[in-house]
């Protein structure tokens, strides 16, 4: 059963396919190396949780798509766009979000074993977050797959 893999890898090549992001990270965000600059913008990919159904296996993600908040020094002070690229980071890291979204929305239709994104998916963004500033969304979803093992 390769199932797994399977959606992992999908998520990872839907996100570097659109270029955005330079690195895509599996497993727990506290072994990923953010002080690595060149890492960013960043898409991280965890796995909370595994579901099983009689006929599907439901797979609980929480994506993380970021990059390093930067100080704009030549802008004058302004309390809207606050001196930082944090709305172009919002913007674009939001573009990578829905295209993934989308994208696992219509899994069924590239591979049979697949069902749809289960359920509402929500994203949350979140400004100025971990050691070195980091701005982003963190996306919650559950994808579902078709149980290939049956039981015996």
């Amino acid at each position: 059963m390769d199932i797994f893999y399977k959606v992992i890898d999908e998520i990872k090549d839907t996100v570097e396919r659109y270029g955005f992001n330079n690195t895509v990270t599996f497993g727990e965000v506290s072994e990923v190396d953010i002080n690595k600059l060149t890492n960013f913008p960043l898409a991280h990919i965890k796995l909370e949780s595994v579901t099983h159904e009689d006929k599907t296996i439901v797979f609980n993600l929480k994506i993380i798509v970021c990059d390093v908040l930067d100080s704009l020094k030549d802008k004058k002070d302004d309390m809207y766009y606050r001196n930082s690229n944090m709305q172009d980071i919002l913007n674009t890291q939001l573009v990578v979000a829905t295209n993934l979204i989308n994208k696992l929305r219509r899994l069924d239709l590239v591979d049979t074993r697949f069902a749809r994104v289960d359920g509402s998916v929500t994203s949350e963004a979140f400004v100025e977050r971990f050691e070195n500033v980091l701005v982003g969304w963190e996306i919650n979803l559950n994808v579902t797959t078709f149980n290939g093992l049956g039981i015996c």
